[in-house]
C-alpha cells in the first residue's frame, strides 16, 4: 500500500489509509525501513517518483548537519512587535487590577533564532521554547488561573493543580489544562496554529480572527486526548485533526528533530527558516502548495532536507538565502 502511495497508483481509499498510518508512525523505525527499501528499489530500477507524488520523506540515516548560521530576521522582529504590544496591553490591565498586597513582576523569555531555551515557571511547570519563540510570564501566579502568553512554539510539562488551571494564550488560541504535557506552535505571523497532546487532557479555544461580530461564531472550542494533533486555520477557523505518536513532538527539545504532518512546502519553509536562520523563497505556486508527511531526526542540513522532500526541487543560493523552484 505504501509503495502504491509513493508511486501514485493508490486509489482514494488507499491514499487515506496510507496517510492515516504515516501520521502515527513517522517516528517508528519500521517506517524508516519501509521507505528506505522503497526508494532503494526504485533507484535500482532506474526510476524516480513523480514530482507531484513526493508527499513523503523519511530520512533516518543522513549525516549530521553543519552548524547553521544564526540570523535575526527583520520580518520576525516586526511580526513580534505587534504581538508584544498586545501582551503589554494585557499586562497593563493585569497590573492595574492586581491585589494591592502582592505586586507581580512580568518577565519575558526569548529563544533566539536557531536556538532553543528551557524555562521553569514559578509553579515548577517547565517550558521548552523553540527557535524565535517569546514567552511572557509572571514572577508568581495569583488568582484562579495560571496564565502565560506565547508567540511561537513550545513544549510544555505543566504541574498539576486542579484548583488553578494553567492557561496558555497565543495568537488566535487559548489552551486550558490542569496538568499535562503538550506541544503548541502558534507564531503571530503564521496563518495556522498547531497543538499536539502527549498526556492528560486539554481544552483548546480558538478565536476566529476573520469572524464578524454578530455574524456567526467568534470562537470555537474542543477537547483533545493524548495522541491528538490539530491544526487551526486562524482566519477561516478550519481545523485538521490527526492521530499521531504521542511521544514524538517533544523530540525537538533535545535532538533538534523536525516533523511535518500533511504540511505544505510553504509552511515547511517557514519552520526551516526559523530552525536554520536562512530565508527561503519558493518561486512556484504549485510547489509551495504541495503537502508532505516527513520526519527528520539526525540534524540533517537544510539543503539535504529540501532534496529529501522533493528531488525535483532546484535550489539556488543567493546572499539573501535560498530560492526554490522545480527543475
Amino acid at each position: 500500500m505504501i509503495r502504491k502511495y509513493l508511486e501514485g497508483t493508490a486509489d482514494a481509499a488507499e491514499r487515506a489509509e496510507a496517510e492515516e498510518w504515516l501520521s502515527g508512525h513517522l517516528s517508528d523505525p519500521v517506517c524508516d525501513g519501509i521507505f528506505e527499501q522503497v526508494f532503494q528499489d526504485m533507484e535500482n530500477q532506474g526510476r524516480t517518483l513523480p514530482a507531484d507524488r513526493l508527499e513523503i520523506a523519511v530520512m533516518e540515516r543522513i549525516s549530521a548537519r553543519e552548524e547553521a548560521q544564526k540570523r535575526i530576521r527583520r520580518s520576525r522582529i516586526l511580526a513580534w512587535s505587534s504581538a508584544a504590544a498586545a501582551m503589554i496591553a494585557v499586562v497593563f490591565l493585569l497590573w492595574a487590577f492586581r491585589p494591592a498586597a502582592k505586586e507581580v513582576e512580568w518577565k519575558m523569555a526569548v529563544a533566539s533564532e536557531g536556538e532553543n531555551l528551557e524555562l521553569q515557571l514559578p509553579d515548577n511547570s517547565r517550558l521548552w521554547l523553540n527557535s524565535g519563540t517569546k514567552v511572557l510570564y509572571p514572577s508568581s501566579f495569583q488568582g484562579s488561573e495560571r496564565t502565560v502568553y506565547v508567540d511561537g512554539e513550545l513544549f510544555a510539562d505543566i504541574s498539576a493543580d486542579k484548583h488553578h488551571p494553567f492557561v496558555l494564550r497565543s495568537s488566535g488560541m487559548k489552551i486550558k489544562v490542569l496538568g499535562t504535557r503538550f506541544n503548541m506552535c502558534s507564531y503571530a505571523s503564521d496563518p495556522t496554529a498547531e497543538v499536539t497532546l502527549l498526556s492528560g487532557r486539554v481544552e483548546v479555544e480558538a478565536e476566529l480572527l476573520g469572524a464578524i461580530p454578530g455574524k456567526g461564531e467568534a470562537t470555537r472550542s474542543w477537547i483533545m486526548s493524548p495522541g491528538d494533533f490539530c491544526r487551526l486555520e486562524k482566519d477561516g477557523g478550519a481545523v485538521e485533526t490527526y492521530r499521531v505518536d504521542p511521544g514524538s513532538p517533544e523530540s525537538w527539545t533535545n535532538r533538534n528533530n523536525l516533523r511535518f504532518i500533511n504540511e505544505t512546502l510553504k509552511g515547511i519553509a517557514i519552520d526551516l527558516e526559523r530552525h536554520f536562520g536562512t530565508r527561503i523563497t519558493i518561486n512556484d505556486t504549485t510547489l509551495a502548495r504541495t503537502r508532505y508527511f516527513a520526519s527528520f531526526v539526525n540534524d540533517e542540513p537544510l539543503e539535504r532536507i529540501i532534496t529529501a522532500l522533493n528531488p525535483a526541487i532546484r535550489i539556488k543560493k543567493t546572499e539573501n538565502g535560498l530560492i526554490l523552484s522545480l527543475k
